[in-house]
């Protein structure tokens, strides 16, 4: 394998790796915990990922232009709570701030026990912060930056090291926002909330988790590299496992996909080696899948065709899901020739659209975590044979829109910033508006959300694996 390619592969699984380390240390009781943490040293070891092959690095430009624009992407994504963010700061700061002051793992004042949430890309500036004596800034923005720009330079290389396809690939996907805001909402009252499904570009997206985003852009990566250069398909698994303590919903996406990419490829003859290959990580999956169980969760979960208030509720539906699906169809019927992407695009698009009709949390976490998966897929296909929209007229439309939406986006971060404030509508959370979790949801969440992040009483993970 070409060392550029094997040490990104390498460097991401580290920063996948980190977190877990933590989390298993200090989420299971001894001797459940230590044992965990050396299953990962175990399982790291032995991902050897060598092969010959050689290819040209990245000159001293290109890494500098790349750690420029990862640490500026960092900031414009809000982390450090430089500039205007999603309103799903005020949580993610909560959190954060949260494992910063309490000790660990982290209780819950609903009911005292263990906090149930994907605390993963906290757990490392977190446990640096402890060690420092308290809240410091930078250790954030470092800490998000090395993701930012892992994600980053995957995206060049693998967008065959072109800015305007990487440029294309973060902001496009903006044009079904706009259909549903600007045309279908239009034609009268039909709240988004009845049954959420729209979702931005990929920047977007990027803006609002980053960190359930980070891990999935990584992981996907990792796939696509084996998967365009016929590599070995089971060297995804390790780090697809690692990415669960991340973020639990887009897994469900990643393996749709990773199986899609396995079909469109006809490499179906690998899937058996591939499961064989992954059984040995069930001593790492288990034990997560015990503690998102544990959860008090449940909520909100329906199936569109089957819940109550349909009647109103497929209009919105359809209001939101078919502007995004018509744009990434006409965009993969024209610009896409190679038939293996082609095929792997049209079954993530069709799985997004199946996907959307089913609600679970209430802002509904599964369809909203999942688009990423989806989006990064298509995208790939689409950006990666970019050449030119001569003559496609509608295309062309279509991408002034997603460009204009996604730059105005990009404006409103960069003139609503701690050094320019031209809205102060706009907000930008401070670290310690909320001593707690607990104090957060009080205040803002519904309900259901402040239920569904503690811990049953009675569950195996509180009985046999909590480190109480």
């Amino acid at each position: 394998m070409p060392k550029l390619y094997r040490n990104l592969i390498l460097a991401s699984v580290c920063y996948l790796l980190l977190p877990n380390l933590l989390f298993f240390f200090y989420w299971f009781r001894f001797p459940i915990g230590p044992i965990l943490v050396l299953a990962l040293g175990f399982f790291t070891y032995r991902q050897k990922y060598e092969l010959s092959g050689t290819s040209a690095g990245l000159g001293q430009k290109e890494w500098l232009s790349l750690i420029l624009i990862g640490i500026l992407w960092t900031l414009l994504a809000g982390i450090g709570n430089y500039v205007a963010q999603a309103i799903d700061f005020q949580g993610h700061n909560a959190k954060f701030f949260n494992l910063v002051e309490a000790p660990w793992p982290l209780l819950y004042e609903y009911n005292n026990k263990e906090v149930i949430y994907y605390f993963s890309f906290y757990l490392v500036p977190a446990f640096v912060m402890k060690s420092l004596g308290g809240y410091q800034n930078w250790v954030i923005l470092v800490w998000g930056s090395i993701g930012y720009v892992l994600v980053l330079t995957w995206a060049y290389l693998l967008l065959s090291r072109s800015w305007k396809k990487v440029a294309l690939f973060l902001l496009m996907g903006e044009s079904g926002v706009f259909f549903n805001s600007q045309v279908f909402h239009k034609l009268g009252s039909f709240p988004q909330h009845e049954w959420p499904v729209f979702m931005g570009s990929l920047f977007e997206q990027s803006a609002w988790v980053p960190n359930q985003f980070l891990p999935t852009a990584l992981v996907l990566s990792i796939f696509i590299y084996l998967f365009r250069n016929g590599l070995p398909l089971k060297w995804v698994v390790f780090p697809f496992v690692l990415s669960l303590t991340w973020g639990v919903f887009p897994a469900i996406g990643m393996a749709l996909v990773i199986l899609g990419g396995i079909w469109s490829s006809d490499r179906l003859k690998e899937f058996p080696g591939i499961v064989l290959y992954a059984l040995p990580y069930l001593m790492l999956v288990i034990p997560i899948a015990l503690f998102y169980q544990s959860s008090n969760g449940g909520g909100v979960s329906e199936f569109l065709l089957l819940s109550k208030g349909r009647a109103t509720r497929i209009p919105v539906w359809a209001g939101q899901i078919f502007p995004q699906v018509i744009v990434f169809g006409l965009f993969i019927y024209w610009v896409v020739k190679d038939e293996v992407n082609k095929r792997w695009a049209w079954m993530a698009l069709s799985a997004m659209f199946i996907l959307s009709m089913f609600r679970v949390g209430v802002y509904n976490d599964l369809y909203s975590r999942n688009a990423i998966v989806f989006f990064l897929i298509i995208l790939w296909c689409i950006v990666q044979e970019w050449k030119s929209l001569k003559g496609k007229y509608l295309l062309i439309i279509l991408l002034c829109v997603d460009l204009f939406f996604s730059l105005f986006i990009v404006g409103e971060k960069l003139t609503q910033n701690e050094l320019i404030q031209l809205e102060p509508k706009k907000e930008i959370f401070k670290h310690d508006d909320n001593a707690t979790i607990y104090e957060y949801f009080k205040k803002y969440a519904h309900h259901q959300e402040l239920i569904q992040y503690s811990s049953k009483e009675d569950s195996f993970y509180q009985r046999y694996l909590a480190n109480h």
